[in-house]
């Protein structure tokens, strides 16, 4: 942000609440930028396998696994290929890969425990890939935005990155301090 080069902490934390706040297509987006190594606008096959790689190892460790087996990457790989390019010409494009992560179970049912996405992010095709939809909280949606967030000056602080400290009131009547917290 301050235009010098590097990252710091402040900078980081901005871009993950910027981020969080993002569609689910806008994520895809980044995602596939930071795997597009060669910027050639599409996911050719030693980037779709770091990708996969990944992603697993990510998956397996949010949720206190083993690291993924060479099998289970195989696999993977095998379905994402068969499933995502969907033109067959050997590599995945953006709309490709965006229609590929709401489609597939195992990733959304990772995008709904762990609240990544929101019912609307997820299109009318939810789930209708491999195996059929995920059993996924029914009110989940409700349970990470509740209304009683939806209108609050401390989120809106937050979301306009208004860190200030600052008395405010609340919908609720309760003072806040600090505006940032």
């Amino acid at each position: 942000m301050d235009q010098n080069g590097s990252i710091d902490s402040y900078e980081f934390v901005a871009a993950l609440s910027l981020l969080s706040n993002s569609s689910l297509d806008e994520k895809a987006e980044l995602i596939f930028n930071l795997y597009d190594f060669d910027k050639s606008k599409s996911l050719e096959k030693d980037e779709i396998i770091v990708l996969v790689t990944n992603t697993l190892s990510a998956m397996n460790a949010m949720n206190k696994k083993a690291p993924p087996t060479i099998k289970e990457i195989e696999q993977k790989l095998k379905s994402f290929g068969t499933q995502a390019d969907t033109n067959g010409d050997g590599s995945i494009s953006l709309t490709e890969f965006k229609k590929y992560i709401k489609k597939d179970k195992q990733i959304l049912e990772a995008l709904c425990n762990f609240g990544v996405a929101k019912s609307d992010d997820l299109g009318t095709d939810f789930g209708s890939g491999e195996g059929g939809a995920p059993d996924c909280d029914s009110d989940l949606e409700e349970e990470i935005n509740p209304k009683a967030l939806k209108n609050s000056q401390k989120k809106n602080n937050v979301k306009n990155g208004i860190n200030d400290k600052m008395n405010v009131v609340d919908e609720f009547g309760d003072e806040e301090v600090d505006a940032g917290d």
